[in-house]
């Protein structure tokens, strides 16, 4: 697969990575998060902070995915 070349500055393409990087992050560590208030709020166990924790991993791992650029399914 032949890209064009990017002609934006180093400074552009690295604060892209980095946001890149962040949104990542947050798809994975947010779900979890809000499963420990959602069970703490409920006066559950670590149920929804588990199912948080699977959903962000399952999300990461998308979203790393399209960025290597394999096919979906």
């Amino acid at each position: 697969m032949n890209r064009p070349p990017d002609d934006r500055s180093p400074l552009a393409v690295a604060m892209s990575w980095v946001s890149t990087v962040i949104a990542i992050s947050l798809q994975m560590a947010l779900p979890a998060l809000l499963g420990l208030a959602l069970d703490r709020w409920l006066a559950t166990r670590i149920v929804f902070a588990a199912l948080g924790a699977v959903g962000g991993l399952v999300l990461g791992i998308m979203s790393l995915l399209r960025i290597a650029g394999k096919p979906k399914r």
